[in-house]
């Protein structure tokens, strides 16, 4: 099927950008207005509401009816990868740009994928380019020419990298093998499982500006909210967790220890906090076993039996504590 773009034919579209939104109005006609300035014209936008409670599909409806954006809703909010997911499911280029829907592609930002996605070898499944922090500085750590990284690669990466953020321009075809999880888990299982199949291009280009002036982006919430998410999300969290450590584990711990170190104390908080303590109790053996006992493990478990609340909250103001503290 012929497709008309600002009266260029094309016979695919290259680029599906897709955006999921949830109650954030104040900042999406920024995210999409950013899309539809781009120089590059072959794409569409394809916007999921994930089950918000404010206007701001009213207020993209408002300000635009370009036909390129398709807004797909879901009925109650299920978290961020399952919105990507449905977002990825309605695209139909040959490449899918996410974007948050706080932050805005940078001028030229589709020409400059669109060159590299012209250069990518088959094996290539995405391309990782840098965000433009509000401080100024990168998302990421990767040597100027850039780099390509496989399984190993990316775990390695991932633990000797300071910076690990990136904008992600990915082979709408991987899908069909790798998809994110279909739960409020983070995207980091989604992540790894991706590196095992296909490759990665990382790259320093700015592509993107992250704004951090959302507020329900998570650093901007307060004690009581991080608390109450946590304590709704935890399950999912644990079980994407135990996948990870059931899936890359071994190459974990050979490539990057101290992350693997990481995912198993994560693992214990998140099954101490849905409530599942002897679970828990005994994964934080079975990990003293390999490692040794740590304070952060025998606080955790220590708090636990004070009940899931004051573990959460507990939990969340040591991370404002520290994150105050950088």
């Amino acid at each position: 099927m012929w497709t008309p773009i600002r009266g260029r034919i094309s016979m695919r579209l290259h680029f599906s950008i897709v955006i999921p939104l949830y109650n954030r109005a104040g900042e999406i006609v920024r995210a999409v207005a950013s899309v539809l300035a781009q120089d590059f014209a072959d794409y569409e936008v394809i916007l999921v509401d994930d089950g918000s409670t404010d206007d701001g599909i009213a207020r993209v409806r408002r300000a635009f009816s370009d036909p390129r954006i398709t807004i797909v809703s879901h009925q109650r909010n299920r978290g961020v990868c399952p919105a990507r997911n449905t977002g990825v499911a309605k695209a139909s280029a040959e490449w899918v740009v996410l974007l948050d829907s706080d932050d805005e592609l940078v001028p030229g930002g589709l020409g400059i994928l669109s060159r590299y996605t012209e250069k990518a070898a088959s094996g290539i499944g995405r391309i990782a380019c840098s965000y433009r922090l509000d401080d100024g500085s990168l998302s990421l750590d990767s040597p100027p020419g850039g780099m390509h990284l496989d399984y190993a690669g990316f775990i390695q990466w991932t633990e000797a990298a300071r910076r690990t953020q990136f904008n992600n321009c990915i082979r709408r075809r991987t899908f069909e093998r790798v998809r994110f999880p279909d739960t409020r888990a983070y995207e980091t299982i989604y992540h790894l499982d991706f590196a095992q199949h296909y490759d990665t291009w990382l790259l320093q280009d700015v592509v993107a500006l992250e704004h951090s002036d959302a507020r329900n982006r998570a650093p901007n919430l307060n004690l009581s909210q991080r608390a109450a998410k946590l304590l709704r999300d935890a399950p999912d969290y644990q079980r994407s967790m135990e996948m990870i450590l059931a899936r890359h584990g071994d190459a974990l711990r050979r490539l990057a220890p101290r992350r693997w170190a990481l995912y198993n104390r994560m693992l214990i908080l998140l099954a101490l906090v849905s409530g599942r303590r002897t679970h828990g109790w005994q994964h934080a053996v079975a990990y003293a076993r390999e490692s040794k006992w740590q304070w952060d493990v025998v606080a955790a478990i220590a708090l636990s039996c004070l009940g899931r609340t004051p573990l959460a909250w507990v939990y969340c103001w040591s991370r404002m504590l520290q994150a105050k503290a950088l």
